[in-house]
């Protein structure tokens, strides 16, 4: 009789498995890491908390970069395809660029499609991965461990505070600047003249002698113009009208503007300065010139000559301009609107102007709050990943096409609001993130708790 000393004992469990494996009714092998966070409700006691979570960590982060990698890649190559379309190709066609020149035109768009392209990237790995994470029992297997949701949440939250942050970089300077690039090179190409200056939205300084505001622009008609006529570096006459009309005289190469219904602000005679009252030492700050409001039918712009753009740098619309460009669109502005408010008050008339200050603000406040975007669109796609609990790809692209449908339609309402400041249209485009961030709060809160 052989002696069973120091023999390993059967394992009843191995025998199973290997009796279950010849049956062939095991599963397939899993990939090592998903193995890993399968075993950690079992060897949760043996593992090392701090080796198990870099292990977490490090898993749930490849898998987001990956998904977002795709995301990011086909959303940029679909909105650099609309732009192609719409601009450049037309001009490749009819010879007017070279391979060169367009390829250069795609680099300039690049970092201007970004900002829209991460956010959304971002917002449906997030949905992608948690959907698959909660509907392959991943979730649970790492719950049952004392691993709990926020913690599992955490590199996705640090990742999109990381990216809201690049996307602030890109939305707040190299976005507007390569998308004015883009333009300007656009503009080289397909060359235009000083009456390209005039632009919707934008209030043109580059004319000599003019200042000009046009709200809206389809052809020659011109709609909400507001016209500064300059005299010696200063304001000799202001005319609003609703309606106006740019024309182009091809043969003298000038062109004129002409308002309908207008009302100007006329200056008439120069004042004597205020005197200095007792115990200030600078005089007192009250307009140069007497004013008087005129009701006038119709008025014509002294001619202006138009040059070739080679000449002279067309002005951005304020949608493509800086952070630093739009503090100084809302400095001169303002500058403009306040002389016109002291006019009125001196002379005791006030009339209806064209509103020119709360566009700029909205833009300003809409590329702020868009940097934000990749945080609040992660924080609540957390959540409604794991209630999904689908695989399925195109669910998780539909509801990040809802969600993005959403957070847009605020900032499409701040839009049509910019002249109307009585309504806060600026702080409007802060309520998508506000929810988002709230709603999602709350919901990664319920589920943490298994609510």
């Amino acid at each position: 009789m052989k002696s069973t000393v120091g023999m390993p004992r059967p394992n009843p469990e191995a025998a199973s498995c290997c009796e279950a494996a010849a049956q062939g009714s095991l599963a397939p092998p899993r990939e090592p890491t998903l193995f890993l966070l399968d075993q950690a409700a079992s060897s949760a006691k043996f593992w090392p908390k701090k080796n198990r979570m870099r292990t977490i960590y490090t898993h749930i982060t490849k898998q987001i970069l990956a998904t977002l990698a795709l995301a990011v890649t086909i959303f940029t190559f679909v909105l650099i395809l609309g732009n192609v379309l719409k601009e450049i190709v037309t001009l490749l066609v009819n010879g007017q660029a070279t391979i060169g020149l367009v390829l250069k035109a795609l680099w300039l768009l690049l970092p201007y499609v970004l900002v829209f392209a991460l956010p959304i990237g971002l917002l449906t790995a997030v949905l992608l991965f948690f959907g698959r994470f909660s509907a392959d029992q991943e979730l649970t297997a790492l719950r049952s461990s004392g691993v709990s949701l926020l913690n599992v949440a955490l590199p996705v939250i640090v990742l999109s505070l990381l990216f809201s942050g690049l996307c602030a970089v890109i939305n707040l300077h190299w976005g507007p600047a390569c998308r004015t690039a883009y333009k300007d090179l656009i503009n080289t190409i397909d060359l235009r003249t000083t009456a390209d200056l005039i632009t919707e939205g934008a209030f043109i300084t580059e004319i000599p002698d003019h200042w000009i505001y046009v709200g809206k622009k389809e052809g020659e008609l011109l709609k909400d113009v507001r016209i500064f006529t300059l005299k010696e570096g200063e304001a000799d006459a202001e005319y609003n009208a609703e309606f106006g009309r740019l024309e182009i005289n091809n043969e003298d190469r000038q062109m004129l503007i002409t308002l309908t219904n207008t009302t100007a602000l006329l200056r008439t005679s120069k004042r004597p300065k205020a005197p200095t009252e007792p115990g200030h030492s600078t005089p007192q700050s009250t307009p140069s010139y007497d004013w008087q409001w005129v009701e006038i039918g119709g008025w014509s712009s002294t001619p202006i000559q138009i040059k070739d753009q080679g000449a002279q740098r067309r002005k951005p619309k304020i949608s493509n301009m800086t952070l630093s460009q739009l503090r100084r669109e809302l400095t001169i502005r303002m500058s403009a609107d306040e002389d016109a408010v002291a006019v009125e008050e001196a002379t005791g008339n006030a009339k209806k102007k064209v509103e020119i200050i709360t566009s700029v603000k909205v833009q300003i406040h809409r590329q702020i709050a868009f940097s934000f975007a990749c945080f609040s669109f992660a924080l609540i796609g957390i959540p409604l990943g794991i209630q999904t609990h689908r695989r399925e790809t195109t669910v998780g692209v539909a509801i990040s096409l809802i969600l993005l449908a959403l957070y847009y339609t605020f900032l499409i309402i701040a839009q049509s609001l910019d002249t109307r400041p009585e309504w806060r249209p600026e702080l409007i485009v802060w309520l998508p993130n506000f929810i988002f961030q709230g709603v999602g709060s709350y919901l990664l809160w319920k589920a943490n708790r298994g609510i």
